[in-house]
This record gives C-alpha cells, sequence and structure tokens, in this order.
C-alpha cells in the first residue's frame, strides 16, 4: 500500500491516475511491478487493485453490465454518463 502526500496541485491524482494506467503520461517512463505503464496496460492492470473514492457503478446499467465496463479501460466520468431520469427497472437506488 502507497500514499502520496503533498500540497495542492503537486500532482498527487495525476501520477496515481498514470500508474494506474488511467491517464497517458505526456512524457517520461514509469513502471509498475516492472511493467510499462503505456507499453503494457493490461499487465499493469492484472497486477494491481484500485479503489475509487466516488462510486463508479452506473446506475443505468445492470451489476453484469457494469463489470466489464469498469475492467475494460478508462472509466467514464461523470460527464459520460446517459441523461435523462433514470429507469426503475436498472436502478438500483429504487430497491
Amino acid at each position: 500500500m502507497f500514499g502520496f502526500l503533498g500540497p495542492n496541485g503537486a500532482g498527487k491524482t495525476t501520477t496515481i491516475g498514470m500508474l494506474c494506467t488511467l491517464v497517458r503520461p505526456s512524457g517520461g517512463a514509469a513502471y509498475v511491478a516492472g511493467h510499462d505503464i503505456v507499453g503494457e496496460r493490461g499487465e499493469v492492470r492484472r497486477d494491481i487493485g484500485l479503489v475509487f473514492q466516488d462510486p463508479t457503478l452506473d446506475a443505468y446499467l445492470t451489476a453484469e453490465q457494469n463489470l466489464p465496463a469498469l475492467t475494460a479501460g478508462p472509466v467514464p466520468g461523470r460527464a459520460d454518463r446517459r441523461p435523462g431520469p433514470p429507469d426503475p427497472r436498472r436502478d438500483h437506488r429504487s430497491r
């Protein structure tokens, strides 16, 4: 387990995003468990565990649909989610 300490704007979130392969670096090189974070994204993702601070499940998808979406690539932000009212057949909060 690792922690990053530093003042606001120091790049802590960006660094973690790069090491987790969620943010592509603009330069330099970094390795996680011996794997290049750009050239070996799949290997890096297999070797790490990541817990998000905010919920990342899409309320418009079933649990079965959420799992591949969360493991296939970068997690979409809230702005990427479909607009509109929740569908009570799929919204876990309505149960």
